[in-house]
């Protein structure tokens, strides 16, 4: 349609709604997928005039997919119900304690993790003058970043024997990216959401670490919450020196990929005021063994090292002799 897709889409959006919807409830869970990118797509490309009065409907489809079985279900419905509440503020104000992104913020899966903490970070784009909800989210990074500290210790030899165990897979649901099993939760109503119990108490307490490290890189694309991310930075480092469990290279490696993200969001003169205090958690990156963690800190350093400048990042290391002796030999060859 080229030029008038857009606007053939608005003229018909009453019946791309309705087939959004009930594709949204399909036995398929790609169809299920595809109905909660198409609902993302709806609300931001097409005009809003055309999608407001559909804006509910579209919502609590996407609401009660957060909750399916599949996970690449539960993570479309994630990003899609975040560009509903961006496009329509006002109309989803009243909906949001209904959403269930805190719950994937500790996801198993670390792309839903990190979409939980997209969707947040829209929240705080969405309503920037609201104290009351930015604290909410305040509150809830820095609670989610003090719990990998409670992780039960495990050695990495103990946790392999354990994944290799029977016991571990045994009497477990199974699911397929593929599989057509009926599902444990179908819509009907918005009665069929689940009240009654703590959806997220099965997930490692690591994970919520994790997914607060996405959700401080949001809060830190967000000027109305950039203090706030910059108070947790503290927290965010106690988080990368852990050791007593096999996945604190998980938290590491999160770390040094999302840290360059967060210095551009800040911009170099906000940064670099901050950039010493991950100088120590960096160097024992490049010093460990695991090496996913160990790339990942190599490839922030040298990121880092651009954002601030070469010269004025070589200058800091110079302060400590083991930041010098172990970080500057990363760091790309100066002209």
């Amino acid at each position: 349609m080229g030029e008038t897709g857009r606007h053939v889409v608005a003229q018909f959006t009453a019946e791309c709604v309705q087939c959004y919807v009930d594709a949204t409830d399909a036995d398929n869970p790609f169809v299920r997928e595809a109905a909660c990118i198409c609902i993302g797509e709806l609300v931001a490309r097409v005009d809003a005039v055309a999608v407001q009065p559909h804006v509910l409907d579209l919502l609590r489809a996407a609401r009660i997919c957060l909750q399916d079985d599949v996970f690449t279900v539960s993570d479309a419905a994630c990003a899609a119900s975040s560009q509903v509440v961006l496009a329509f503020p006002t109309e989803c104000r009243a909906s949001l304690p209904a959403l269930w992104w805190t719950v994937h913020l500790s996801d198993d899966v670390w792309s839903v993790r990190e979409d939980a903490a997209v969707a947040l970070g829209s929240v705080l784009r969405a309503y920037p003058t609201d104290e009351a909800l930015r604290k909410q989210i305040v509150e809830l990074a820095a609670t989610f970043l003090g719990k990998a500290k409670d992780q039960p210790a495990m050695s990495q030899a103990a946790y392999d024997a354990l994944v290799k165990s029977e016991v571990a897979h045994s009497t477990k649901q199974r699911f397929s990216c593929c599989s057509f099993e009926p599902r444990q939760l179908k819509r009907a109503t918005d009665h069929d959401l689940c009240h009654d119990h703590d959806p997220a108490a099965g997930h490692a307490l690591w994970a919520h670490t994790d997914g607060a490290i996405y959700l401080v890189r949001e809060m830190c694309a967000t000027k109305e919450a950039q203090a706030d991310a910059i108070a947790l930075f503290p927290a965010l480092v106690d988080a990368s020196i852990l050791r007593h469990f096999p996945q604190t290279s998980i938290l590491q490696e999160t770390l040094w990929k999302q840290l360059p993200v967060i210095g551009a969001s800040l911009g170099k003169q906000v940064f670099k005021r901050h950039i010493e205090l991950f100088f120590d958690p960096l160097a024992l990156t490049l010093q460990g063994t695991h090496r996913l963690a160990k790339f990942a800190a190599v490839e922030c350093t040298k990121q880092l090292s651009q954002l601030i400048g070469p010269s004025i990042f070589r200058g800091r290391l110079d302060a400590n002799s083991m930041w010098l002796a172990v970080i500057a030999p990363h760091l790309d060859p100066q002209p």
